[in-house]
């Protein structure tokens, strides 16, 4: 029996990336009032490097107000509005680890399911897949759904799996609180 393949998302994807906030000049002309140098923003939203959603306010001010919700809105969008402004002849081949947009080159089949740290019942008939580009391939260790020991390799070099740029890594921070002391 052959199973119907799914693609999940890291509970860590919040389908936008990447949010640019940017000033716009623009020469108004005008042969009553005159010429003059005149401002908007713009807001663009994207996702793997592409442009989801764009739109424009009169000011920076306005365009930072409205951003909050903006973004609340456009991520709840149906997944149908959205993959349609979202170029689909990349977004299958791209790493799944939100943030990167390089290409992937791992795919893993998902063993098992968890739902807060509990395993869910297999669904007959679905595999549960993810994609990784080979600097992401490495899912170390924390997450039940997305820990390396949980993930089968199913195509992809597994000697590129690990090589981690420097920059990428770093340390978690520790805080120690001394409870020995009464003040």
């Amino acid at each position: 029996m052959n199973k119907s393949t799914n693609y999940k998302r890291l509970k860590t994807d919040e389908f936008i990336d990447e949010i640019i906030v940017k000033q716009i000049p623009r020469l108004k002309t005008s042969g009553m009032s005159g010429d003059e140098w005149r401002t908007s923003a713009r807001i663009t939203m994207k996702r793997k490097g592409q442009t989801v959603f764009e739109t424009q306010y009169l000011s920076m001010e306005i365009a930072l107000a409205f951003l909050p919700g903006l973004f609340i809105e456009v991520c709840e969008m149906p997944p149908e509005d959205f993959y349609e402004r979202w170029n689909k002849g990349t977004r299958n081949t791209e790493c799944m680890q939100p943030g990167c947009s390089n290409q992937a080159t791992h795919e893993f089949r998902i063993k098992h399911q968890y739902h807060d740290g509990v395993e869910q019942p297999e669904h007959e008939g679905f595999e549960y897949r993810v994609r990784f580009c080979a600097v992401h391939a490495e899912r170390g260790d924390s997450d039940y759904n997305d820990r390396s020991e949980n993930l089968e390799l199913l195509s992809g070099d597994s000697k590129l799996i690990g090589q981690i740029p420097p920059d990428d890594i770093s340390q978690a921070q520790a805080y120690y609180v001394d409870l020995t002391n009464d003040e």
